[in-house]
Formats: structure tokens, C-alpha cells, sequence
């Protein structure tokens, strides 16, 4: 196993070090993207994963990678003279021109996960979805699924009803006469593995240039 590790020489001079600060936090959102891309990558139609899980694996990549972009943004003057800054620069700008594009998924459904759904439960953000939803189902579909479990109590159950108002809300920012809420979901997914695919390469050259100096790589015996 290797492990990259600070030197305990160096442990004092790094407490205050903005630059290995930044790597730091920059870490947490790579760290974060990495695991949820994992599973969410293996997200097909036809997988058995739980739809819940499904769901809160995706809306909460959605969040995280739209703070986590925000972050970089912020932090760019303190990067731009990083090599691995320039040698992403392409990739970088291309970043930037979907955060600058107020039509962009990005800003049209990633922004409404992060300030509406992923961390917020306020009632009236999803009031109007809620309505819309029972009357579609009083005329179209009968009953609705509040919770569904394979016990009697219902242990380790799906909130279904709660998860379905949380992805209505936002799929209708997803504009298309003829897609159903399944074609929009596939259509979200896509695009949020390809910016975060695109992101999270951007972090794994940075990372490494602004720790470097500070680190060693030890192997365990």
C-alpha cells in the first residue's frame, strides 16, 4: 500500500501554509466527487440499486460539484500561476464558459439542487411541484406510494412520495415538449458525469503541485 504522507519536520510550517490550506479544501471536493461518481457511474436502467439511493447520490454530486466549481472560481488568482493551472487551461476555460452561460445545466439544474433540494427542506419550494403532481395522479395514475419497505414496519424503507416531489422539482428545469421525466433523468445524469468527469480531472493536476514540497510517498512494508 502507498500512502503520501507529511514529513513531521514539516508539520509546524504547514498549519499556516494558504497554499497546502487550498490543497486541502480542494481535497474534500475531489474526495466527495470520487465517491459518488463511482456509484453513480454504474447507474443504468436496468441496475438493481435502489432508486433512493439512486437519487440522493445524484442530487447530492449535483450540489457538490456546483459549490465545488464555485470554490475554484474563488480561489483562481491563487492558482494562476501553477503549472498544472496552464496545462489544464483548456479544460479550465471550458469550466467556466458553463458557469458563465446562465442557460447552462450547470446554472439552470444544478444550481436549483444545490439552493432548492440538497440541502434545504423549505415547504414552499416545492409546494406548487406538489400540487401538480397529486392532480396528475388523482386523474392519470390512482393511488400514490407514500413509503414502500419489505417489513411490516416498513424498515429500510423509500420515502417515495417525498423522493419523487424532490426530482419533479427538479426536472422541470429540463426544457424538452417530447422528453418524459425518465429521458430528462438520463439526460441529467449525462451531464453532470461529464462536467464533473471534466472538473474532477482539472483538481487531480492541481492537488499534487500545491502539496508538493511538503510530502513524501512511503510505501508500508
Amino acid at each position: 500500500m502507498k500512502r503520501l504522507i507529511v514529513k513531521k519536520d514539516l508539520l509546524p510550517s504547514i498549519k499556516n501554509e494558504q497554499k497546502f490550506i487550498n490543497a486541502i479544501q480542494l481535497s474534500r471536493i475531489l474526495g466527495a466527487l470520487h465517491y459518488n461518481k463511482i456509484h453513480l457511474s454504474k447507474m443504468d436502467i436496468e441496475n438493481n440499486l435502489n432508486p433512493s439511493i439512486q437519487l440522493y447520490l445524484l442530487l447530492n454530486h449535483a450540489a457538490v460539484l456546483y459549490e465545488g466549481i464555485k470554490r475554484f472560481k474563488r480561489l483562481e488568482a491563487k492558482l494562476k500561476n501553477l503549472e498544472s493551472y496552464n496545462e489544464n487551461y483548456d479544460k479550465i476555460e471550458k469550466v467556466y464558459r458553463e458557469i458563465e452561460n446562465k442557460g447552462s445545466f450547470y446554472n439552470k439544474v444544478f444550481c436549483e439542487v444545490r439552493n432548492k433540494i440538497a440541502f434545504h427542506y423549505d415547504k414552499g419550494d416545492i409546494k406548487e411541484i406538489f400540487k401538480t403532481y397529486v392532480d396528475d395522479c388523482s386523474k392519470e395514475h390512482g393511488d400514490v406510494i407514500l413509503i414502500t419497505g419489505k417489513t411490516r414496519v416498513l424498515r429500510n424503507a423509500n420515502y417515495a412520495l417525498a423522493d419523487n416531489m424532490n426530482i419533479h422539482y427538479v426536472l422541470k428545469s429540463i426544457k424538452g415538449k417530447n422528453l418524459s421525466d425518465r429521458d430528462k433523468f438520463v439526460i441529467m445524469v449525462k451531464e453532470l458525469l461529464s462536467l464533473s468527469k471534466l472538473f474532477c480531472e482539472i483538481l487531480e493536476d492541481v492537488i499534487p503541485e500545491l502539496i508538493q514540497g511538503y510530502c513524501e510517498l512511503k510505501k508500508d512494508t
